[in-house]
């Protein structure tokens, strides 16, 4: 069996599968009474902290781990990997004290994403 044969079955699994998901999603979306927004978005407003900060710190440094930081690696030379070596959990640190303050606003104001 070629590559190209086991690419189309897996990608032909793949959208079998999401089509499951999305009739499920939909079928309990309609059963549903909570504002499917909030529950979506945002978790029901009962996502812990630590959870949000990792969160945070995974879309701040993924495109950068994985296409910037090679190339300033090659660039720079390798002293750069300290650099993120202490990205990751000073980003998690900022988002400790930054994400709760955003909540909060968040709450306040009633919106999805802060201002």
């Amino acid at each position: 069996m070629s590559l190209r044969v086991v690419a189309c079955i897996y990608f032909a699994l793949f959208i079998i599968m999401l089509g499951v998901v999305s009739a499920w999603s939909a079928r309990e979306k309609s059963k549903g009474t909570k504002d499917q927004a909030t529950e979506h978005f945002l978790g029901g407003r009962n996502t812990p902290f630590f959870v949000l900060a990792m969160a945070y710190c995974a879309s701040f440094a993924s495109a950068g781990s994985f296409m910037g930081d090679p190339a300033l690696v090659s660039y720079i030379g390798y002293p750069y990997i300290w650099f993120g070596c202490f990205l990751v959990p000073g980003s998690v640190l900022v988002g400790l004290v930054i994400i709760r303050k955003m909540r909060l606003q968040c709450e306040k104001l009633h919106c999805l994403t802060p201002p």
